[in-house]
């Protein structure tokens, strides 16, 4: 897999813009409780604030799972048993003595099939 300058460009600007977007937020809170303390006091203040965050949140996470796409499936093809057979049984033996290292082996195993996939497209 190999990521374009454009790619790079994108996922700057996404990463620009999403800080800005939490900057906002920031903004419009502080302003909504400054806004309200005088009239409900500070502990009213923060209550409402979090009351009107908490709706808001609630508001997006409705809207993105109703307009969320279905994840595609894709088929993943296995090596043969023949060809990873010393591996499986090396995996093994470290499991029994070492149960996180298998993990994080097996993990980046998995990682370098993957990759390899991608080369091979």
């Amino acid at each position: 897999m190999h990521f374009g300058r454009d790619t790079a460009l994108r996922a700057v600007a996404g990463m620009i813009a999403f800080a800005f977007a939490l900057a906002a937020i920031g903004m419009f809170v502080l302003g909504l409780y400054q806004w309200l303390l005088p009239v409900w006091g500070t502990p009213g203040a923060a209550f409402g604030t979090a009351g009107v965050c908490v709706v808001l949140a609630g508001g997006v996470a409705v809207f993105a799972l109703r307009h969320a796409s279905a994840p595609v499936m894709q088929s993943v093809h296995a090596p043969a048993i023949g060809q990873s057979s010393h591996l499986v049984s090396a995996l093994r033996d470290l499991a029994q003595d070492h149960p996180l290292a298998a993990v994080c082996a097996a993990a980046v195993l998995g990682a370098v099939g993957v990759g390899d996939e991608f080369k091979r497209r």
